[in-house]
Order: C-alpha cells, then structure tokens, then sequence
C-alpha cells in the first residue's frame, strides 16, 4: 500500500485521510520532519506533503531526499498562491520563479539549477535506453546460446572428421634398436607418422626442430635423461604430450613419470603390444578433446567479446552517473548513498479546499 505523509504543526485536513483510504493510500500524519523520518523508517513513501509557511522548509526538504530519494514532496500554503500558478504546477510544471520576492541571483540560480536538472534527465533517459536494449540483447544472447552451442559443437566435430587423416607425428627416443623397431612397426600398423633417435640430446633437438604431437622415450638413456627429455619437450611445446617408458616396474616410477608431466608411461619389456596401442591411443584420445575444447572456449569467448564490452560501457556510465548523485553499485547491484534533492512543487494548501 502506498503511504502519504502529511508534515506539519498545523494539522491535516480532516477529510484527507478518508478519502485517500478509499483510494487504497495509506495517510499519515506528523508533527514535523523527523518524527516523519522516525514513522517511516525501512518504508516506502510515496508523497510526503510539507504543510507550514517557515524558513527551515528547504532544510527540511533536503532531510527529506536525502532520507527518501523516491518520495514525491508537495509543499501545501496557505499564502494564496494565485490559481494559474497552482493549475500549471498541476499539469506539471517543475516550479516558480516570483520576481518580485526572489532576488536576480536566486533566479539564475534556480534557472541554472533546472537546466543542469534538463541534462541530467536527459542522460537518465538515454542510459536507461541503453539498459533497456543491452537488456534485450542479454535475454537474445541467453536464448540463442543452446542453439549456438549445438551448431559449435557439430562445427567442431566435422573439424575432427576432416582431420582424421592428418594424425599426429610421433618421436620415439630409445637407444635399444629392438624397442625403437617394436614402436616404429607399431606406429606404422595403425599409420601415425613417426621418427626415432636413440639418444636425448638427439630427441631435445628433432623437438626444437619440429612439430610432434607425441614423444614416446624411455627414462634411462645415455647422456640425458628421459626425464630431461620430457622436461625440454614441456618448455619447447607444452603441446606436445609425453609417454615415459621404464624397465623397473614401480609405483615410484609411474609417480615419477606423472609428477614431471608425462601423459602416460609404459613398462619395458612390453607383455603384449596391444598395451601399447591402448596406451598410445588413450593418450591421443585425450590431445584430440583437449584440443576440442579449447577450440569451443576460444569460440565461446569470442562470441561474449562484444557483448561484454558493451556492458562494461553502460556499466561505467551507470557507475558515473549515480556518483554525480551520491551514489554508488554494491557488489550486488543495490544502490547505496543519498540522492540529490527533488523537486518541491508548490500547491493549493487546505484553505483552497482540498477534499
């Protein structure tokens, strides 16, 4: 229900209240201002009506803003303020210039003070504009994005299926020629492209060289290690994935292989070559969706880039705007601080008959 208050030491006109009940307006009435403030604490009000003829009405509606930014103030007089006044007050005039009581300066100053008022209405309603249509491009955005998810990730998936036959090239660093030959006739059989080394300085240079999805080398090599090889093929291409092999079989060994950022490791000697092709494949199945993925997320990201900026932009303006009124945006979007004083309209008091 929406609350009026009547301010003043005169009182209100018996048949306000009544007939503004029967409107559904909850009326009020206060001796003055900050028993008004007292009564309507944590609520909302509408209109408060400022009923005396005093020199502390501007203190007193300055209190009032800045306790109530929302409220609509009224200043009810009976000083006789002449009828077309009164009617052009009504049909919404925003207020009174009286050249005979104001002096030049309270003049210009209240002029200046109405067309700063102009400019900042006027950038309201343009940023309200912009709020209202970022708005609507949000709620597009929201309802497209399941249809633009599917179509992505159908796009991606033909990606996939064109490049099926362009599988990742494969290094294998051994200095056995017997486990080299095993993986090369491996490699061949299920047709990945593939070279071999046999030492690790070799291995470090076919990297920086060119271009593996893949690096298969055993831990223990002459000269550098597997585990420098795999650390050289991290910092050169941290792309590329990495199969330790080992000879002692141990839980230390695989933990060893993991922590320094092997993909995967293998037991020498091998027990049967479809471990190694499991293996092989296991990892390259989880390069291909690694890579899928960040495909969908450089899509995704590129599609918001806009949209983000312009939100950003109206967020600014708005943050900006509300300072100039005292203002400011929580974390949460509430606003927080004292608004600018509003408008004080004078109109017909009780001696003009009001109800």
């Amino acid at each position: 229900m929406s609350i009026v208050a009547w301010i003043g030491r005169r009182g209100a006109p018996p048949q306000l209240g009544p007939l503004l009940a029967a409107d559904g307006i909850e009326f009020r009435s206060f001796p003055d201002v900050s028993a008004a403030l007292e009564g309507t604490s944590g609520e909302q009000l509408a209109v408060a009506i400022l009923a005396w003829d005093g020199e502390d009405v501007t203190a007193a509606v300055t209190r009032l803003c800045q306790a109530h930014p929302e409220t609509r103030l009224l200043s009810a007089s009976d000083a006789g303020v002449p009828r077309p006044i009164v009617l052009a007050l009504n049909a919404g005039a925003c207020g009174v210039l009286e050249f005979r009581s104001q002096s030049r300066e309270e003049i210009l100053a209240q002029i200046r003070s109405w067309v700063d008022r102009h400019q900042r209405g006027r950038l309201e309603r343009e940023l309200l504009l912009r709020l209202r249509q970022l708005n609507e491009d949000f709620l597009k955005q929201v309802i497209a994005a399941q249809k633009r998810n599917l179509e992505l990730e159908a796009q991606l998936k033909g990606e996939e299926a064109e490049d099926e036959g362009e599988k990742p090239r494969v290094l294998i660093v051994d200095d056995e020629e017997v486990v080299r030959g095993v993986l090369q006739a491996v490699l061949t059989r299920n047709g990945f492209p593939h070279s071999s080394v046999h030492t690790g300085e070799a291995a470090v240079q076919a990297v920086q060289r060119e271009r593996f999805g893949l690096v298969i080398t055993d831990k223990n090599l002459p000269g550098i290690s597997g585990l420098e090889v795999l650390r050289a093929v991290k910092e050169h291409s941290p792309d590329t994935d990495v199969i330790l092999m080992t000879g002692y079989a141990s839980m230390d060994s695989a933990i060893d292989a993991l922590n320094y950022g092997a993909a995967a490791y293998l037991e020498k000697p091998f027990e049967h070559v479809k471990k190694v092709v499991e293996t092989i494949e296991t990892v390259l199945a989880r390069r291909k969706d690694r890579f899928r993925h960040r495909r969908y997320l450089m899509a995704i990201k590129e599609r918001n880039r806009e949209f983000l900026d312009r939100y950003r932009a109206v967020r600014a303006d708005l943050e900006a705007w509300l300072g100039s009124l005292g203002m400011t945006l929580d974390a949460d979007g509430a606003r927080n601080g004292d608004a600018s004083p509003r408008v004080l309209a004078a109109v017909r008091g009780p001696s003009s008959g009001t109800g």
